[in-house]
């Protein structure tokens, strides 16, 4: 069994892998050179640098400063073939949202592997001139933990858990996708997918000034969900709304489907779910906003051996909500 293993490793690592590269390669010929270039609803694949190479990717996060030196940062995790022991935290810097690369040569992954099990879905933020990364840490069946990075140069890491889970406890939860939002100066929240529950619920967890984030006091999300089932989440914020890009999973008999969705708030309380699909066959997204448009991120496993992926799509708001027209 172990040999079995080890020769299906070694045959999608070492040879699948480069009739991959060169797959992503030309198709990567058609990435423009600008953002604003974009074409509406068209879906481009981009070229991530990996650490160990595949150049296969999964979960991004993205933050764009217009006024930054450098206007793009991207978090995500390899995940070459599902192989889960490359699923850590690494950082990619970009002038064109684009392109990607190294801000250091050397620098990924962040974090090494645990001890067993895997990393899994950071989380970017930037507060107070100070960078943030949220993950967790999974290690089943016993634990869980969610960790924060923080950085001042995005170079330097230092690291600390926030909440760590009991699996074995039922009061304890099993969390998905955590994400981070500043409402104020004085109130930040951390949503994430409740996978304790049936049905999978989302919800969040709130900080205040000179106060660390009670996990066990969460707060149920305000969202008609119409039975679709949550699974990642991204909060975002833009015209002076927040926006949630939901991945949903659907159960068919021989895998898991993923859609991804779109829902919209004014107080990160109550949301209205768009009935648009934004993208079918997508798993977690992040985004931006950028005068009445959406520039999506999202990540995909598609392809002869189904490979990962993570491409970008631009959309009209006006799409998914008539007050955006």
């Amino acid at each position: 069994m172990k040999f079995h293993k080890y020769i299906s490793y070694f045959f999608k690592f070492y040879i699948l892998t480069k009739i991959n590269l060169l797959f992503s390669f030309l198709s990567s010929l058609n990435i423009p050179h600008d953002i604003d270039l974009l074409e509406y609803n068209k879906q481009i694949k981009l070229l991530i640098p990996t650490p160990e190479g595949s150049k296969q990717a999964v979960h991004p996060d993205i933050i764009y400063d217009s006024e930054a030196k450098i206007p793009f940062i991207l978090a995500f995790t390899p995940y070459p073939f599902s192989i889960d022991k490359y699923e850590n935290p690494c950082l990619v810097i970009s002038y064109d949202g684009l392109h990607f690369f190294e801000e250091q040569k050397g620098i990924n992954p962040i974090v090494p592997p645990p001890f067993y099990d895997h990393n899994d879905d950071p989380d970017l933020y930037y507060k107070n001139g100070k960078w943030y990364i949220l993950y967790l840490e999974t290690l089943r069946p016993n634990a869980q933990n969610l960790v924060l990075l923080e950085s001042f140069d995005r170079i330097t890491w230092t690291s600390r858990i926030i909440y760590s889970a009991n699996l074995k406890n039922p009061n304890d939860f099993f969390m998905l996708s955590p994400s981070f939002i500043a409402q104020n100066d004085t109130i930040n929240k951390i949503f994430f997918v409740n996978r304790s529950v049936s049905p999978y619920r989302i919800e969040y967890v709130m900080q205040t000034s000179g106060e660390n984030f009670d996990f066990y006091k969460r707060y149920p999300v305000s969202i008609d969900l119409n039975g679709l089932v949550p699974w990642h989440i991204d909060i975002i914020y833009g015209n002076n709304s927040y926006y949630m890009l939901l991945c949903t999973v659907k159960n068919n008999r021989n895998n898991k489907e993923y859609s991804l969705y779109i829902a919209k708030s004014n107080d990160l309380i109550s949301w209205t779910l768009s009935p648009k699909m934004v993208l079918h066959n997508s798993y977690r997204a992040s985004g931006f906003i950028k005068n009445n448009d959406i520039f999506i991120y999202y990540s995909r496993q598609q392809g002869l051996f189904r490979p990962w992926h993570i491409g970008i799509c631009r959309f009209k708001l006006s799409e998914f909500f008539k007050e955006n027209l």
